[in-house]
């Protein structure tokens, strides 16, 4: 128990100091913390040893910062489509390659990781690693929700009754 403790620990340490370097905490991307604890999740999730987690956690920062470029390009794609008014149908097709194109790059990340997870990782860890992300948000997302509404929640039976009468 020890020693898995302290592996979450170091893991942690050492992916924060990862995800950390060099970003401010106001900017675009999430708070360090953030990553500590998606760290600390995968750690526990996918059930990771030392040396898994050695290998698994410094791939993953070229990874997130690729995919964060990524993002930055298509939300630039994006403010340009709803600034400007008068599309042609040679715009269109300009915007609809761009999006295409952004999507391939970022399925071609996601391939180069997994391909990357499947040397050290356990099948069953492969395919939980796959869906890890969209499930650590989705709970995340849920645990905040949760702490953060607290008593001013809505009851769940206020809500099947609205729904009731909505229906007939």
């Amino acid at each position: 128990m020890k020693k898995g403790m302290m592996l979450i620990v170091i893991a942690s340490m050492l992916a924060g100091n990862l995800f950390a370097a060099g970003r401010m905490q106001n900017g675009s991307e999430p708070a360090p913390q953030y990553y500590q604890y998606m760290v600390f999740r995968m750690t526990e999730d996918l059930k990771l040893t030392s040396e898994q987690a050695e290998k698994l956690f410094p791939i993953m920062h070229p990874y997130r910062e690729a995919k964060h470029r990524l993002h930055e390009k298509m939300m630039t794609l994006c403010e340009r489509a709803y600034h400007e008014d008068a599309f042609t149908k040679k715009d269109q097709e300009y915007f609809l390659s761009e999006v295409k194109r952004l999507h391939l790059e970022e399925l071609k990340l996601d391939d180069e990781l997994y391909a990357k997870a499947e040397t050290f990782l356990d099948p069953d860890q492969v395919v939980k690693f796959i869906f890890f992300e969209q499930r650590f948000r989705m709970e995340l997302s849920r645990e905040l929700k949760d702490r953060y509404q607290g008593e001013h929640r809505e009851h769940p039976k206020k809500k099947l009754e609205w729904r009731q009468w909505k229906n007939k």
